[in-house]
């Protein structure tokens, strides 16, 4: 494999920078400026993560990069209802970032190839990019009042809370990337985030990609841990969403206009070896000459075995996602999840979280503190009869007047995380989905997917 140099270099692994792991799951995140004691820069890798730009420890420049290489492959896709044959293909993905930092002042760069090879029938728009900019952002992030104050303006990913309503959607080949300005202020105990973006629109070619014309979104996210939750936190939140060519409200013809407010909380945390996480979100606007009234709920909890072998974590989760119980007339109630992690239930990602009841367990246990084993089982149900089955990202699948059924299947995932180091990691995943009546009865299949990647980061 062509980038194999590379990743069998961080299989043996830099011995002085194994010591510490400075890399964040956004790159723009990561932190390595305990390299600023020069006694710690001890091999060329150190130099290229921390390039002093003076004598200051607040100027410098670092460089990284991401590598994946993703191999996936579907029996009946889309349940056998679509034109999604049995196909095995390769999904590659390689990032090049560029972080300067002169005291408050900050621009970071990062570039991004992403190419798919050999999936049937066609490519889809967010796996195949063959060069662009993924993000690109100038920032300046003084101490005011105690706390720190961050304004950033340009391209870049996000993600709230566990991704209900916005995530950089890891899954595919290209993360999503939002144009516009975010500005965040941090107090110990308090975080307040203000934006105001555009997605970015995929396309194939070189540096084609382009604002999203159609679609904006803007908002607040406000994070808090107040001392008498002790080990809990809340968040609160409010988006508003316009989107100017939306065609997924079963029983509509061509696209329309959404817009729609978002508002909800969640509450999350452990105490000892229990944790939990709650979240509920009420959605209101209009699509159309149509009124807008949704809502969601997601609750989950589990626990860890601390003292016994592999450290096991039981856990058990259920969500409500509503739906229409007249889509073709009056208010419409299915919830529109607007940019969500749709692998949330598995990495198929056969159903986007609209119209759906899912109640599921999950185990995870880790053998090591690198390696990391997890069975998940689920079953899914339609909210209201009346509406369509959704499958991501979100359309349609299986009309709501196909039948009055409401058991849609069960799904069950196996998988396996190994961090060999903080340089790379291989995932793998087995996927069997068991359709209900509603689905066999409109002549859907069980469907199989298997996936797994190798990643290199440095």
């Amino acid at each position: 494999m062509k980038y194999c140099g590379l990743a069998c270099l961080s299989l043996v692994g830099v011995s002085a920078v194994a010591q510490a792991d400075g890399f964040a799951f956004f790159r723009y995140d990561d932190d390595f400026t305990y390299l600023s004691d020069p006694s710690k820069r001890v091999s060329w890798y150190d130099e290229m993560k921390y390039i002093p730009l003076g004598a200051d420890a607040s100027q410098y420049l670092s460089i990284g990069g991401d590598l994946r290489e993703r191999v996936e492959s579907y029996s009946d896709g889309y349940l056998g209802l679509a034109d999604a044959p049995h196909t095995t293909y390769l999904l590659s993905r390689a990032l090049l970032d560029a972080d300067l930092h002169r005291e408050d002042v900050r621009a970071f760069v990062q570039l991004g190839n992403a190419v798919e090879w050999n999936r049937q029938p066609a490519a889809l728009p967010t796996d195949d990019n063959r060069g662009d900019v993924q993000q690109a952002f100038i920032e300046y992030a003084p101490q005011v009042g105690g706390g720190k104050a961050t304004a950033r303006l340009g391209r870049f990913e996000l993600k709230f809370g566990e991704g209900l309503i916005v995530s950089p959607r890891e899954g595919p080949n290209i993360r999503q990337a939002w144009d516009g300005g975010w500005a965040f202020y941090t107090l110990p105990g308090l975080r307040v985030d203000l934006l105001a973006v555009r997605p970015v629109e995929d396309k194939a070619g070189w540096f084609e990609d382009t604002t999203n014309p159609n679609q904006q979104l803007w908002g607040a996210y406000v994070t808090a841990t107040p001392a008498v939750l002790k080990d809990y936190a809340v968040d609160v939140y409010y988006f508003n969403n316009i989107n100017h060519a939306v065609a997924f409200y079963a029983g509509t013809r061509g696209p329309g206009s959404e817009h729609t407010s978002t508002s909800g909380g969640r509450l999350y945390g452990h105490i000892g070896g229990f944790d939990s996480t709650t979240e509920a979100a009420v959605q209101t606007g209009s699509f159309n000459t149509r009124d807008v009234s949704a809502f969601a709920i997601h609750d989950e909890l589990g626990w860890t075995f601390n003292e016994a072998a592999w450290t096991p974590r039981l856990g058990a989760k259920a969500d409500v996602l509503s739906g229409s119980g007249d889509p073709f007339t009056g208010a419409v109630h299915t919830f529109n999840a607007l940019y969500p992690n749709y692998s949330y239930g598995t990495e198929a990602v056969l159903e986007a979280p609209s119209n759906l009841i899912e109640a599921g367990v999950d185990l995870h246990v880790y053998p090591d503190h690198s390696v990391d084993f997890q069975y998940t089982g689920a079953g899914l149900w339609r909210y209201s009869t009346h509406d369509a089955f959704y499958a991501a990202p979100l359309f349609p699948l299986i009309p709501g007047n196909s039948g009055n059924q409401r058991y849609v299947g069960i799904e069950h995932q196996v998988a396996g995380n190994w961090r060999i180091n903080p340089f790379v990691t291989m995932r793998g995943t087995l996927v069997h989905y068991s359709v209900g009546e509603f689905v066999t009865d409109a002549r859907g299949r069980d469907t199989n997917f298997a996936m797994f990647y190798i990643a290199t980061r440095f």
